[in-house]
């Protein structure tokens, strides 16, 4: 039983991952031609903290993207 209570208190005590503090995301896509993704064609940028979603080019299957962290949450 005791195991057990201190099993669970350790696991309590891991830290989070480190995404888990981010409130807000910038996330980039870019969109490609075709499948090989060597021709951009468009983007798009969307901006949780400032509020912001803006497209450029055109938007097909082929995408890719990236996200970055733009605001940090107090723990």
């Amino acid at each position: 039983m005791l195991l057990i209570a201190l099993t669970a208190s350790i696991v309590v005590l891991v830290p989070a991952k480190a995404y888990a503090a981010c409130c807000g995301w910038r996330v980039t896509e870019r969109y490609y031609s075709d499948a090989t993704l060597t021709t951009q064609v468009g983007t798009c940028f969307d901006d949780e903290c400032a509020g912001t979603y803006t497209c450029t080019g055109t938007q097909t299957a082929y995408e890719t993207a990236t996200q970055t962290c733009c605001d940090r949450c107090l723990q």
